[in-house]
């Protein structure tokens, strides 16, 4: 049987959402059926020579500025040559671009697209993004948006067509997730006694994320469970101004900054509770499938998708954006109930392996790619 040839155009392959998706779709697709190559306008990234090592065939540094049109040449030549019949354009506006315009002068026709915001603003960025998409999307085949929610977004807000736009949702690799962290040598390190309740967040250290509603609500937690610690994951902009916060509400000694960290499995198991506290839209969170797949109950904000990933009242619990209150309410409830903290945490393991798998994620993407090629 011969391979469908399939080329993954993005800007690099970097540790991300995005980049996470990218790597696992390639790592496993069926060998026998589909061949995965990549073309990265930049570096490569960690997951691209991952990648390479792996014996995928990537080609990267192939752009020098955004304006380059030598990259055309470069592109074309590369589909011709590896007889690419789809491209599977990540949705930026310069890989959108150039994979288009290239991708027509080598003559192929099947373009896939996946878009993974709302793009709800409307700042120049945003606009020129959306005229874009307008002007170039209408030569894709196939868009894939992350949940039902964001497929009606789409539709509605951004004029693309219902029968271009098909749901896959984000998957994760549940064996990544089987084994936890060595609970007690982490508390060590972190200064955490071993039998302290600890609340946590993994997200990136800017405004959108809500880092000032969860310090609000960990001061309000602090006065009722004077034992409980929060450690908050990720790197960003607002990381002295939060820290100076935490620092103002007189629990910088219970708040750990633990930055940026690449094995979530390793630092999650730590929590008692997760939780997300987005304050602007959310199309669909990685973090919260982390969450449920090492087993932890969530507590969060309901915005975007998430409403298709917490199921309130049975994996977690949902609040409205920006209620510091509620937010240290539902978490206080889980954390004095660790017997329905235990169940939701089960509940959502099992949603994961039913609905969110990285294999389920896999069978419907390779069902999209047979469904274009005939």
């Amino acid at each position: 049987m011969e391979k469908i040839n399939i080329l993954f155009l993005t800007c690099s392959l970097e540790v991300g959402g995005t980049e996470t998706h990218i790597y696992q779709l390639i790592s496993n697709l069926n060998k026998n059926k589909f061949r995965s190559v990549v073309c990265c306008l930049y570096d490569p990234g960690s997951y691209g020579n991952t990648l390479i090592k792996n014996r995928v065939r990537v080609y990267h540094n192939l752009i020098k500025k955004k304006t380059d049109l030598l990259c055309c040449w470069k592109f074309a030549k590369i589909c011709r040559e590896e007889n690419i019949q789809i491209i599977y354009i990540v949705n930026f506006p310069i890989t959108i671009l150039w994979g288009i315009i290239c991708g027509i002068l080598s003559g192929n026709k099947l373009f896939l697209t996946r878009i993974t915001t709302t793009r709800s603003s409307n700042t120049s960025d945003v606009l020129r993004w959306r005229i874009l998409n307008r002007l170039l999307l209408p030569f894709v085949k196939k868009i894939v948006v992350q949940a039902e929610l964001h497929r009606d977004y789409v539709v509605r807000k951004e004029g693309m067509r219902a029968e271009k736009v098909e749901v896959i949702y984000n998957g994760v690799d549940l064996k990544q997730f089987k084994y936890g962290a060595d609970k007690k040598s982490f508390k060590e390190i972190l200064n955490i006694p071993d039998k302290a309740p600890v609340v946590g967040i993994v997200a990136r250290l800017s405004c959108e994320k809500g880092h000032e509603v969860f310090l609000k609500a960990a001061k309000k937690i602090n006065e009722q469970i004077p034992s409980a610690h929060f450690i908050i994951v990720g790197d960003g902009e607002e990381s002295e101004m939060l820290k100076q916060m935490a620092s103002d509400f007189m629990i910088q000694s219970k708040t750990h900054f633990v930055g940026a960290v690449t094995n979530i499995p390793e630092i999650v198991p730590l929590f008692d509770v997760a939780v997300l506290c987005s304050i602007a839209k959310e199309t669909f969170s990685n973090a919260i499938l982390e969450y449920m797949a090492l087993s932890k109950p969530v507590v969060a904000t309901d915005l975007g998708s998430i409403s298709e990933q917490v199921i309130d009242g049975e994996t977690g619990f949902l609040v409205s954006p920006g209620d510091y209150n509620a937010l240290a309410g539902r978490i206080m409830k889980l954390l004095n109930d660790p017997v329905l903290a235990d169940k939701m945490g089960k509940a959502g393991r099992e949603l994961v392996d039913k609905k969110f798998a990285v294999k389920e994620m896999v069978n419907k993407y390779e069902s999209l790619f047979e469904g274009l090629v005939n």
